[in-house]
């Protein structure tokens, strides 16, 4: 189950009520479902890399729309926040303009040393 969410965390964090858990776990699973299906998929490997990121974002923006519908404003902004379920995709690496966003998660380069005189 590496990478998995744990969804029970997930919603004790979001403060979900007892009515909105099992909404939350069937999206939740489905998203996990429909992105397995896709990566199984053997089309999905011949597909340009900008193709297969325009497929696992209309999942994502699926989960978010039925999230949005689901949970309080409070709560969506929250879940966006996550890590693992932040609208930028899933454990893409860090935003745009932060540390390391070159595409990569690899640490940054030492600083240089100033010439000594």
């Amino acid at each position: 189950m590496r990478g998995r969410p744990n969804l029970d965390t997930i919603a004790q964090q979001l403060n979900l009520t007892d009515d909105q858990k099992p909404k939350f776990r069937s999206i939740m699973e489905s998203q996990m479902q429909k992105m397995r299906e896709l990566r199984q998929n053997p089309d999905f490997a011949s597909l340009s890399p900008e193709d297969r990121r325009a497929k696992l974002k209309a999942i994502q923006d699926d989960t978010a729309a039925q999230m949005k519908t689901l949970l309080t404003p409070e709560q969506f902004e929250k879940w966006q926040k996550m890590p693992q379920m932040g609208a930028r995709g899933r454990r893409m690496g860090p935003p745009p303009g932060a540390e390391n966003a070159g595409g990569t998660n690899a640490p940054p380069p030492p600083p240089a040393n100033p010439p000594q005189q």
